[in-house]
C-alpha cells in the first residue's frame, strides 16, 4: 500500500459454482508485521458484498489463519482472523466454499 492503513486486493473474475462442497486452493506466502499486518480471504456470492471466507459459511481445510490482527483505527484488517507474521515460505491453502455458494458466481 502507499499509505498508512492502505490495502492491496487481488480480486479474481466471476467463477460459476456449480457443486455443492466446491473447494478452492491457492499457494500463499506472506512476511508481515506479526499481529497487526496481514491477509485474509474474502468471498463475494452472486455479485454480493465480500466477506471474510470463514464468515459466509466456508471453512478451511488446509492453510487457514493463523492469528488475529490486532485493533487500530488505521488498520483495515482490526480485530480479525487473519494471515499474519512469517510463513517462513509457500503454504498451501485450501478452503471449501459456503453452502450458499453452489448455483452461484462467486469472485
Amino acid at each position: 500500500p502507499t499509505t498508512v492503513g492502505g490495502g492491496t486486493n487481488l480480486t479474481s473474475p466471476s467463477i460459476p459454482i456449480t457443486v455443492q462442497a466446491a473447494t478452492v486452493t491457492f499457494r500463499n506466502r506472506f512476511n508481515t508485521e506479526a499481529g497487526w499486518d496481514g491477509g485474509v480471504l474474502e468471498i463475494s456470492i452472486g455479485g454480493g458484498a465480500f466477506q471474510d471466507i470463514v464468515t459466509a459459511g466456508g471453512r478451511f481445510i488446509e492453510g487457514g489463519y493463523n492469528g488475529t490482527l490486532g485493533a487500530g483505527t488505521n488498520n483495515p484488517l482490526s480485530n480479525r482472523s487473519a494471515w499474519s507474521g512469517n510463513s517462513e515460505g509457500y503454504i498451501t491453502t485450501t478452503a471449501q466454499l459456503p453452502p450458499s455458494a453452489a448455483g452461484q458466481n462467486v469472485r
